[in-house]
């Protein structure tokens, strides 16, 4: 089934009813739930929500927002720290999001699993691509030296990462639920492409799972980090569920079929049980979205 990320309406509204009205105005009948949506919005929406109208097919941790503020990139507390405490709060949230998961119906919760502590300098790459010719060489050369201090520095951020993902598919084990561990757009970001075959191996037979996400797939893959390619070529056959959103330039989370993203690659990796989740931002119009959700159809992915 084909869904759609709250996303798309939760940061322009406090209006958890209006919310899910543009959403089902658009013909979809399913959605993800996310992390800018607050309790109070959550309350409001969560009468329809329980009726199946629209459908709960996928959450993102950690729903509902809470209280603290949010780290750059959705997170509240890290599961990569190296403070227990923290690491103890982040599975508390990521716990609670899975009950709620369960009570809704949802069959995979999304998450974020932290970073490795160290400069990312992704908004200085992305000018130096911008700005082409000579300035490239220039770019390679920062992506090598961050990449060579990712891999000296991750090991603590990566075993954290690791005893967080055992308490957290212990409880998707409970619950029938599935943890999907998303590909990240920042360098520093865990896991790599790398990382994410670790964390497959040591959970296998479990109810861990892969979950792409077009966009950051494109953008590393422009910026010369790992490819979409490889990453769907190597992980769809672990995979739970998809982002789906297009890229112009180096911005993503544009409406399906709007940009640069070859959908027809893409549709070659998915099957018909893949969660399949436009992930498009507020400035995608209703029309746009529409147009996405026949344009994915067509093409065999909705």
């Amino acid at each position: 089934m084909l869904g759609v990320s709250t996303c798309w309406r939760s940061a322009q509204t406090n209006n958890g009813e209006a919310i899910l009205e543009d959403i089902r105005s658009v013909g979809i009948k399913a959605v993800e739930l996310e992390y800018r949506v607050s309790p109070e919005v959550f309350a409001q929406m969560q009468p329809a929500l329980e009726k199946r109208q629209p459908m709960v097919i996928s959450m993102h941790n950690v729903f509902p927002a809470p209280e603290p503020p949010r780290k750059p990139g959705g997170d509240v507390f890290l599961f990569s720290s190296e403070d227990e405490e923290e690491r103890a709060l982040a599975v508390k949230f990521a716990v609670k999001t899975m009950e709620i998961a369960d009570q809704l119906g949802a069959k995979a919760v999304v998450f974020h699993l932290g970073r490795v502590p160290m400069e990312s300098r992704m908004e200085e790459v992305i000018e130096l691509h911008k700005q082409g010719g000579s300035a490239l060489e220039r770019a390679r050369a920062i992506v090598d030296e961050l990449l060579r201090q990712r891999k000296e520095l991750r090991e603590k951020s990566f075993q954290a990462v690791l005893l967080c993902l055992e308490e957290l598919n212990e409880e998707a084990e409970k619950r029938n639920l599935y943890v999907g561990v998303e590909n990240r757009y920042f360098f520093h970001q865990i896991p790599d492409f790398e990382e994410i075959g670790l964390i497959l191996e040591q959970f296998r037979g479990s109810n861990l799972r892969y979950w792409h996400d077009v966009g950051h797939a494109i953008i590393q893959e422009k910026l010369g980090v790992s490819s979409q390619k490889e990453l769907l070529e190597t992980y769809s056959s672990q995979m739970i569920g998809i982002h789906l959103h297009d890229v112009r330039d180096y911005k993503d989370h544009f409406a399906p079929g709007s940009g640069e993203v070859d959908f027809s690659f893409v549709q070659k990796h998915v099957s018909p049980s893949t969660i399949k989740i436009m992930e498009a931002h507020p400035y995608v119009s209703p029309e746009e979205l529409s147009e996405s959700l026949r344009f994915l159809e067509e093409m065999g992915i909705g």
